[in-house]
């Protein structure tokens, strides 16, 4: 009985811990998008005023990345390998098996959604999501 429930308990797991993997290369990318973003608005002559809003959220995001690191220590994930272009693919070893997550699907539109939440977040210290 209490194999039959551990069972049951790993496809629930196993999909917390794609999630989270999920989540983290979303992060990651939108972290490079805002780098980018934040010099752009930098170098500018007279830097726009929304140049700290952008900050803010990529602080937010930076918190979150760190959040999910710690989580994947306590979860035993271990990210080996990620791949943002053409396509998103993650590489990562949990419950003793190697696991691919990939996804073919709007990668911009879903850090822009994910970008709108952190803009959004006020003072909530973590990205929304």
């Amino acid at each position: 009985m209490e194999a039959m429930q551990k069972n049951a308990q790993l496809p629930a797991q196993f999909a917390k811990a794609r999630n989270l993997v999920r989540r983290y290369a979303l992060l990651r990318i939108l972290a490079r998008i805002l780098e980018h973003d934040i010099a752009v608005v930098a170098r500018a002559s007279r830097p726009a005023p929304h140049g700290r809003l952008l900050r803010g959220a990529q602080d937010r995001i930076l918190l979150e990345l760190t959040a999910i690191r710690v989580a994947f220590g306590a979860s035993g994930i271990r990210l080996i390998h990620q791949q943002d272009a053409p396509h998103m693919r993650v590489t990562y070893r949990w419950g003793g098996g190697e696991h691919v997550f990939e996804s073919r699907s709007n990668l911009r539109q879903e850090a822009l959604e994910l970008l709108h939440g952190c803009l959004h977040a006020r003072g909530s210290g973590t990205a929304a999501g």
